[in-house]
């Protein structure tokens, strides 16, 4: 439930694109050297998933929403009521 004027904002991100680096390289070294947590992240944040979640939006009929997304704050859905 949204209250009149009110915002929503679903997803997440790592700060910026920097930090994002340097946690990949944390993670690479609890991964056996593999590239397991990039290649996830990757994935989760590419275009196919915006477009995905603009789909949502459109057949939820939410005319308000939209998806933000750059390699600083990474990927969000915006709706507003």
């Amino acid at each position: 439930m949204l209250a009149p004027r009110g915002w929503a904002y679903i997803g997440g991100g790592f700060g910026s694109k920097d930090l994002l680096e340097s946690i990949e390289i944390t993670m690479r070294s609890f991964n056996n050297g593999t590239d397991h947590f990039k290649n996830r992240v990757r994935r989760n944040l590419n275009r196919a998933t915006h477009d995905r979640f603009k789909d949502a939006l459109a057949t939820a009929g939410i005319a308000s929403g939209y998806v933000l997304q750059n390699d600083d704050i990474g990927m969000w859905v915006v709706m507003r009521k």
